[in-house]
């Protein structure tokens, strides 16, 4: 289900679970973590992808394996934009812009 979790990002948003490690991530921590700064810290790497739990952005150019999960798992708000949602316990907010 895609599902509007930055509605200032391009392209889409799941929210997932991923399956195994990501290839190459760039991994970066921000005590005012939100979707879009993490997608514009992920672009400014040259990477498509960007994966969001609370304030932590991971960042990868490869699809992410993983389950799908309801969009009522991530439900944890962006401690830098509280009306945006940032992944949950042990899921992601997955984007690409």
């Amino acid at each position: 289900m895609i599902i509007d979790f930055c509605n200032l990002c391009t392209g889409w948003s799941y929210c997932v679970s991923p399956s195994s490690d990501l290839v190459d991530p760039y991994v970066t921590e921000d005590a005012g973590m939100s979707l879009t700064f993490c997608m514009e810290t992920c672009k400014g790497q040259e990477m498509a992808f960007a994966l969001v739990r609370n304030t932590t952005c991971t960042c990868t150019n490869v699809t992410v394996p993983g389950d799908f999960r309801d969009d009522t798992e991530c439900f944890t708000p962006c401690p830098g934009q509280t009306f945006q949602l940032c992944g949950g316990s042990d899921t992601f907010t997955y984007i690409n812009g």
